[in-house]
């Protein structure tokens, strides 16, 4: 049991006190049994037995737990632009929340991007320069999202930023438009946002919450595109 526990939660000394423990007893059973005069043969297939299951399986556990671990944080990024992708969005935003919603008396603002006529671009030069683009545009995100802030890619030509503000007002979509603008493509977006501050969220589902704003903030990029593109529009509407 002992073994099993190192194992799970990856505690070293855990392992290295179920190892000595092993090692006792194994002597201490095995001395015991050649002073009685048992076969030393048998003796040794038995104490290598119980090395192997009190000491060798949990370390086996511990490298497979170790491995899934590593699947796992692996699986929340997009492999092309190396920002979170959507699950890993909605990870790291509840992780957002849960910082600053007991506390702090700012705004929550979820921002969908969204690049204007990719499609051409691909037709045009082809999807190697698309994936440029789309790498290129997932580091000026990141470059001019604020510290805190959540940025992920979504979906094809799509990307998310989560951040908390001091207040409504100060969203960072413009700042976000201007450094899409920035990139060497020739490219813009139409960006939607969502706010609502952060206060209110505790005692709502934080996977509701996300799903919503994420809604709200999609309509409010589909005017911005529908009014030509490369500007902002925030949802108007209640945000919950």
């Amino acid at each position: 049991m002992s073994g099993l526990y190192g194992a799970v939660f990856h505690r070293s000394r855990a392992s290295a006190y179920n190892a000595a423990i092993v090692v006792t007893v194994g002597a201490t059973l095995g001395w015991r049994a050649l002073s009685r005069g048992e076969d030393a043969v048998l003796l040794g297939c038995e104490i290598a037995v119980l090395l192997v299951l009190s000491i060798g399986a949990p370390i086996r556990i511990n490298t497979m737990l170790h491995i899934v671990a590593a699947d796992i944080a692996r699986s929340d990024f997009d492999a092309l632009t190396g920002l979170l992708n959507r699950s890993g969005f909605y990870r790291q935003t509840g992780r957002l929340i849960d910082q600053h919603a007991a506390n702090d008396s700012g705004h929550f603002t979820i921002a969908l991007l969204d690049i204007d006529r990719f499609k051409r671009l691909n037709d045009d030069r082809g999807h190697a320069a698309g994936d440029k683009a789309l790498i290129d545009v997932g580091h000026a995100l990141h470059d001019s999202a604020g510290p805190d802030a959540v940025v992920a890619r979504s979906g094809g030509e799509e990307f998310l930023v989560a951040d908390v503000s001091s207040s409504e007002q100060a969203t960072c979509a413009a700042r976000l438009c201007a450094a899409i603008v920035g990139t060497p493509h020739g490219i813009t977006a139409s960006v939607g946002s969502s706010a609502t501050a952060i206060n209110k969220l505790h005692n709502y589902d934080k996977t509701s919450v996300i799903e919503q704003m994420i809604a709200h903030a999609d309509a409010a990029m589909y005017r911005a595109k529908a009014a030509g593109g490369n500007q902002h529009f925030r949802h108007r509407g209640p945000p919950l």
